[in-house]
């Protein structure tokens, strides 16, 4: 995973939302479940690998390829890899998704929601999130490499990817429920959110925040001229 750090828009996002909970009365703690986020994040990238792979087997040309070009970087190496991955393996990792499951529930019993940013900073550009022409590189010439530097080159561009997003993955393989709501804005009127996330069955309890922060206006949902 990216150790990209949480920009300052973000921090100030949070901060905002927390003095805003203990003015009105709720107790704030700073806490986060016992989770092996190196782990989560090798499962969640497996998944991805495995799961569009197995759906992009179905749409191929007449030659019985699936065209690079038509595609996007993660989707192709989802296609080229996913098949490789063994069922011992996936059966392996669903496993360690019931623990994930049951440590987050663990987590819960002592509080009713988990506050976290949504992002670490604005949505980026499109050139931001464009994969390095060293990884393309790399991606061109795939065929050529064992299924271990196959796997090696994944991380990478699932890094380069998600170091934008690295919050959303741990509700994404648990089915907690969780809502983004944007609280914080920048000096160029760039909105910026934080997420919130409760058991499964607590869906209402998410609901009834979004109703409260745009009762009191926290809620910036204005549209931007860019």
């Amino acid at each position: 995973m990216s150790d990209e750090p949480t920009s300052s828009y973000a921090i100030k996002a949070i901060k905002s939302i927390v003095s805003y909970l203990k003015a009105m009365g709720h107790e704030v703690i700073e806490d986060a479940p016992a989770i092996d986020i190196v782990k989560l994040f090798h499962f969640y990238y497996t998944t991805c690998l495995v799961e569009t792979g197995r759906n992009l087997a179905n749409f191929k040309d007449q030659s019985d390829r699936v065209l690079c070009k038509a595609l996007g970087d993660l989707a192709w190496l989802s296609y080229k890899i996913g098949p490789q991955i063994s069922a011992y393996e996936y059966s392996g990792m669903l496993k360690d998704q019931d623990i994930l499951i049951e440590q987050n529930a663990k987590f819960y019993q002592n509080y009713d929601l988990f506050l976290t940013p949504t992002t670490i900073s604005v949505a980026p550009k499109q050139t931001e999130c464009a994969l390095p022409q060293t990884l393309k590189n790399l991606l061109s010439n795939l065929q050529s490499m064992s299924i271990r530097e196959q796997r090696d080159v994944a991380i990478q561009a699932f890094d380069n990817t998600y170091r934008w997003t690295p919050f959303t993955q741990l509700m994404n393989l648990t089915g907690d429920p969780a809502i983004s709501l944007p609280v914080y804005e920048t000096i160029n009127g760039l909105p910026i959110g934080v997420q919130i996330s409760s058991l499964k069955g607590n869906e209402y309890r998410l609901l009834q925040v979004a109703k409260d922060f745009e009762e009191h206006g926290l809620l910036k949902t204005h549209i931007v001229s860019l």
